[in-house]
């Protein structure tokens, strides 16, 4: 399936393109492939051309680890937030960018630069509630609320990036995510997390559905391509 999100990627052939063309000295945190559209793949293939000089690694961490642990650590606040679900914001810039992790407009992203006909795309591709244009010319799409937890194959599975996708989260009730959860998330995911360092060749096969991914800060040059497909 062809790639539809907000990393700034190029496409190199038929359903092959770049990682995340973003500096490599940006960390780009845990999640899984377009957790934030109703069309998501579950694999991702990654293939290395060219390793980082230094660092770059792809991490990948189990989500049923991470929810067991969330729960563990954290059981009245997971208790609340798979009753009342949490609401994400997702801010895309005036125009397209390769210095940000989120580096795709929404015109870009959804193939129009009318905000009616976006806002229908958007409720038709993404699980979204809200599209906002912002002052600046950038747009704030407000997404949930949004159960953060899933069931497949029997297995419970933690779903979204719970830090926010470059905006502070809250709960489906309005209420703020305590930043000791954020640290608590953050450090399970670096307890867990395998980081995979690269060489010139390799091919990493990840279930998108049941594993999360994240790049390590590096150093350039770096060149991972990605394909994926349902």
């Amino acid at each position: 399936m062809d790639y539809v999100g907000v990393a700034p990627r190029v496409k190199v052939d038929h359903r092959v393109y770049t990682a995340n063309e973003a500096p490599l000295h940006l960390f780009i945190d845990f999640h899984h492939e377009m957790s934030l559209m109703k069309n998501q793949p579950s694999k991702i293939f990654f293939c290395c051309t060219i390793p980082s000089s230094e660092g770059g690694e792809t991490s990948i961490a189990r989500s049923w680890v991470l929810l067991r642990e969330m729960e563990k650590r954290l059981p009245e606040f997971m208790e609340k937030l798979e009753g009342v679900g949490f609401v994400a914001e997702l801010v895309f810039p005036k125009e397209d960018t390769d210095q940000l992790v989120v580096g795709n407009t929404l015109a870009s992203v959804l193939g129009t630069n009318d905000l009616a006909e976006a806002e229908e795309r958007a409720k038709e591709k993404m699980a979204c509630s809200s599209i906002e244009l912002m002052e600046n010319g950038s747009t704030k799409v407000t997404f949930g609320p949004l159960e953060p937890i899933r069931t497949l194959q029997g297995k419970r599975l933690w779903t979204y990036n719970i830090r926010g996708y470059g905006q502070k989260p809250q709960l489906g009730d309005g209420s703020p995510i305590p930043p000791q959860v954020s640290e608590t998330y953050m450090k399970i995911l670096n307890e867990i997390g395998v980081d995979i360092r690269w060489h010139k060749g390799d091919v990493l096969l990840v279930d998108n559905l049941s594993t999360m991914h994240a790049r390590r800060p590096g150093k350039p040059p770096r060149q991972i391509l990605v394909s994926i497909c349902k």
